[in-house]
């Protein structure tokens, strides 16, 4: 029972006091990749520890088959001992629903986000078949006075121009903008959007899993950014920002202009330094213990129990009455 509630706990943690102080801690934008593995992991570890609890709740009233091999019977109740619980079945039952509910509504609404967006950039690919043509540096032009410029990932990424981006913009501002928009497509920005909107569109109710979003939405822009200005001058970018502002990207695309572009600008104006290397491997270290510590929390009591004296997984024990029991089975089909 203390396995299931630590792991509620962390779960309520998570998003009540962890998310707040991310959403306020804008050093992220100056390490926006960092940002972007911070809130995944947030989200992440929300989920996984509510399964985990779900199914720990399960593991005492689990029965333990006849058919097994006498030398696991020890193990198996002494793993159920480390996890018991009051009401024993009710709570299980519990658990594997709750586990299964948020399992299959994930699951369920990330088949379904992806098949949409793939729907969508089908069409436009087609659309863009059809009306289409060369433009420079490899992207492809559409006839139009509005100025935009976003990128279509898929099986044949592309970048796309409009006429009127072309006419507007300058050599060096559509080189950055053309950066801008393949750090989206070489960083596959569009998978790590879907994955987070999946889950935001699971659980409308989750403030935080909202927050965590539209978060990841713009550490992607500025991540592109980022890698924009390494090989061009930033006022230039910023201009360019500018100049698209008012163009319209179609759904399922990444554009460089959005929501987000003034800020976007003021940032490129305001020159941030970069956030240093050792508190990068800080952060990334953290998110990584904020991952794995769900699952540590629900297999410790399983990994004491396999330690005990009566409960070992030498090999020399196991082996032979694994075989025993694959032999047993074939005997009787």
């Amino acid at each position: 029972m203390m396995v299931a509630l630590a792991l509620f706990a962390y779960a309520a943690f998570l998003p009540l006091v962890v998310a707040p102080v991310m959403f306020r801690f804008r050093v992220f934008d100056r390490a926006p990749n960092l940002g972007i593995l911070a809130w995944q992991v947030l989200v992440a570890s929300t989920l996984s520890s509510v399964v985990l609890g779900g199914m720990s709740l399960l593991v005492p009233s689990a029965p333990v088959s006849s058919g097994i091999a006498d030398f696991l019977e020890a193990c198996s109740m002494l793993i159920r001992q480390r996890y018991a619980t009051p009401a024993g079945a009710l709570l299980g039952g519990t658990g594997l629903a709750l586990a299964t509910v948020v399992t299959m509504r994930t699951g369920y609404h990330l088949a379904k986000v992806s098949w949409e967006a793939r729907r969508q950039r089908r069409a436009h690919q087609h659309t863009l078949a059809l009306v289409g043509r060369d433009g420079p540096d490899d992207t492809t032009l559409l006839e139009h006075t509005s100025a935009a410029a976003y990128c279509l990932p898929g099986g044949q990424d592309r970048v796309v121009l409009t006429t009127g981006a072309l006419q507007a913009l300058s050599a060096d501002q559509l080189r950055a903008v053309l950066a801008h928009e393949r750090a989206h497509l070489r960083h596959r920005h569009h998978l790590i959007l879907l994955l987070a909107g999946a889950i935001a569109n699971a659980f409308p109710h989750s403030r935080t899993f909202r927050t965590a979003h539209s978060e990841i939405a713009r550490l992607v822009e500025l991540a592109a950014d980022d890698a924009a200005v390494r090989n061009t001058d930033r006022f230039t970018l910023a201009e360019a920002l500018l100049t698209l502002n008012s163009g319209r990207s179609p759904a399922a695309t990444l554009a460089a202009r959005g929501s987000t572009a003034a800020a976007r600008v003021r940032r490129l104006i305001d020159a941030h330094s970069p956030l240093r290397l050792a508190p990068s491997v800080t952060g990334a270290a953290l998110a990584l213990l904020v991952l794995v510590l769900p699952l540590t929390v629900a297999t410790g009591p399983a990994l004491t129990a396999i330690g005990a004296d009566h409960c070992s997984i030498d090999p020399a024990t196991w082996k032979p009455q694994i075989t025993a029991l694959f032999t047993g089975f074939q005997g009787h089909c």
